[in-house]
């Protein structure tokens, strides 16, 4: 396992014209790491992975088409977003091939359509099995730099199943929630307690996104 140290979490730095660039948080680029960005399909423009210096993406999506970039590898994961995709079956040579363009000093950005579910869950596997990091504390560093992150739950379960066998031990469980009939993974279990308080009716329409999300 390659030694993260001299690739190590950078501070969060404050968001610059650049990261701004696009609409809503599908056309912002979030930085992981040095070296690692996470963005939605939005951000994905020759201008901007010029401006940022990278020269490999990752696209995590089945509906959108390979379009070819100017001095860019494009690495595909064919997954759709759902709970029974199998993304498990690509997180080894992902995860590798991220390490193998960090580890040459190049730049890799990993994409899906949102930056939510997908992309994220593949971030998470590489900072478990590249950085050190367990799934937990993995979780709660990505999400603190793109507070919309939910791989769901078929991911989150898989990635479990990862951790297990890459550092011998879990630090996420699914737990089942009886009112909402859904399994959510614990580290999310602040948004759950949010969602149980329905004494507003914006509540209506957050429950129902949950729900699309972690079904």
């Amino acid at each position: 396992m390659v030694n993260p140290c001299s690739r190590g979490v950078e501070r969060k730095q404050p968001t610059t014209e650049k990261q701004k660039h696009g609409t809503g948080r599908a056309g912002q680029v979030s930085v992981i790491m040095e070296g690692l960005y996470l963005s939605g399909a939005r951000a994905v423009r020759q201008a901007r992975l010029r401006d940022l210096g990278v020269t490999c993406v990752v696209n995590s999506t089945v509906e959108l088409p390979l379009v070819p970039l100017d001095d860019v590898e494009v690495v595909l994961v064919r997954v759709s977003d759902a709970p029974s995709s199998d993304l498990a079956a690509h997180l080894d040579a992902i995860t590798d091939k991220i390490d193998d363009v960090r580890g040459s000093g190049r730049r890799v950005l990993v994409h899906c359509v949102a930056g939510v579910s997908r992309s994220p869950a593949i971030i998470l596997a590489y900072l478990v099995k590249y950085a050190d990091m367990s799934l937990r504390q993995a979780f709660l560093h990505v999400r603190s730099v793109r507070p919309n992150i939910r791989p769901n739950a078929g991911f989150f379960s898989q990635l479990i199943e990862f951790e297990r066998r890459v550092r011998g031990s879990t630090s996420v469980t699914l737990v089942k929630d009886t009112n909402l009939g859904l399994s959510i993974p614990d580290v999310c279990e602040d948004e759950l307690k949010v969602l149980r308080d329905t004494r507003w009716a914006r509540m209506i329409h957050e429950r129902r996104n949950f729900e699309r999300l972690y079904a």
